[in-house]
């Protein structure tokens, strides 16, 4: 009876200790219903922000084993969901306006584009913040329209506290991110196409170059030199090359039409060799990058299934293959455009497709860096993304946490 005494003190110490550790107010568990399909599981991302439409690959994980995803609406706020890959609950953290202390609507922090990444030393989860609004593309840095500028931002996974970094320039928010984890540098990239650094250790920022015309770069991925690489609105790879402190273009291109230079998503496990595919035409590619010279690219497969024509912003990567929900278009009756999109494996060595899943109806454009769990797991970002289509009928799960496991496919 001690014995049996004894444990349930222990236990009700332990909650009490991680309670205490808690630092956000707005932190609490929601209600989970989930779906499995074809060995797809789909996680609804519901209850944490009124009008959820998008999730624009703002997804991460830490090593405690929470995965964190941004719903977005695009208009006015986003929320930040915790699912805990140990327990299978789902949390959220709140939204970005009570998080980030906004108080006008000029504030408003209604989208990420920015993956969340964990830096080792610290422990911290870094993300920077957007506008969203309908004029983004035309206008630029939105200066007319009254924005004050997107937040760079930290969230602790252990105390689930989020704060507000500050912004780095007027009317801009931030677009893609990378760790370099060595230096403890934050690489990301602004309108005006502008590359910046965030040194973590005086919480300071730097720009770096213009590395476009107009369009940003959506993703960065880093050699074992610790130089940074994206592409231009060309296809045209670029570097910051961390010794000589400058940017270089390496008049190398990646495969597929120009436009898809900066809407790319890569995966690199060690630096020697990334893996890539292309936003509109669908190619995956393979570049080796050079100390001291351009690097080589290598197209290895086209995964477009719907006439040429692909939406595919998600990589995953397992045991020497590339997993990625590809999107095609067609047209139902009436003209109410939708789309329909497959989970696709394509071998590392030999470039060929291995396997194509169909994916649930309830995921039009899934958005994602690689991002796995302790068991294998790979998750990214799902959402219907024609609210008009027949699919829709005033669903409010609109935006998906997509789980799978490779080695059941």
């Amino acid at each position: 009876m001690l014995k049996r005494l004894s444990a349930i003190l222990a236990i009700l110490c332990l909650s009490s200790m991680a309670a205490s550790e808690i630092k956000n107010p707005y932190y609490k568990e929601l209600s989970l219903k989930t779906f499995e399909k074809n060995g797809i599981e789909y996680i609804p991302l519901v209850g944490a922000v009124r009008f959820p439409n998008s999730a624009w690959g703002s997804i991460g994980y830490a090593k405690e084993g929470f995965v964190y995803v941004v719903v977005c609406d695009h208009i006015a706020n986003a929320a930040i969901y915790e699912y805990n890959t140990k327990t299978g609950k789902l949390f959220s953290l709140g939204d970005l306006s009570e998080l980030l202390g906004l108080k006008s609507y000029a504030e408003r922090q209604p989208k990420v584009h920015t993956p969340l990444i964990q830096y080792e030393k610290n422990g911290l989860i870094y993300f920077g913040t957007d506008a969203g609004d309908p004029s983004e593309g035309v206008m630029f840095d939105h200066q007319r329209e009254g924005y004050y500028g997107g937040f760079f931002a930290s969230l602790n996974p252990v105390t689930k506290e989020v704060k507000n970094l500050g912004r780095h320039k007027p009317h801009a928010g931030f677009k893609s991110l990378h760790i370099d984890q060595k230096n403890g540098y934050v690489y990301t990239t602004q309108p005006g196409a502008n590359l910046v650094r965030y040194v973590i250790a005086t919480n300071s920022f730097e720009t770096l170059g213009k590395v476009n015309g107009s369009d940003i770069p959506r993703t960065m991925f880093q050699d074992k030199w610790s130089n940074i690489y994206s592409a231009t609105e060309t296809a045209e790879i670029f570097r910051f090359n961390l010794a000589k402190n400058e940017l270089e273009f390496l008049n190398i291109t990646l495969p597929g039409l120009s436009v898809t230079g900066p809407s790319q998503v890569a995966h690199s496990a060690n630096g020697d060799t990334v893996y890539g595919v292309t936003h509109y035409t669908g190619h995956v590619y393979r570049y080796m990058p050079e100390q001291n010279g351009r690097g080589k690219v290598d197209s290895l497969t086209n995964v477009s299934f719907d006439a040429g024509k692909a939406g595919i912003r998600n990589l995953n990567y397992s045991a020497g293959k590339l997993y990625m929900i590809v999107t095609g278009r067609e047209v139902e009756e009436g003209g109410d455009s939708v789309a329909h999109s497959k989970l696709t494996i394509v071998d590392c060595i030999s470039g060929n497709i291995d396997k194509r899943v169909e994916v649930d109806d309830a995921i039009c454009l899934s958005y994602g860096p690689p991002v796995s769990d302790a068991k294998g797991n790979c998750y990214t970002t799902g959402f219907m993304d024609n609210l008009t289509s027949t699919r829709y009928k005033g669903n409010k799960a609109i935006v998906h946490l997509v789980k799978f496991n490779p080695k059941k496919l």
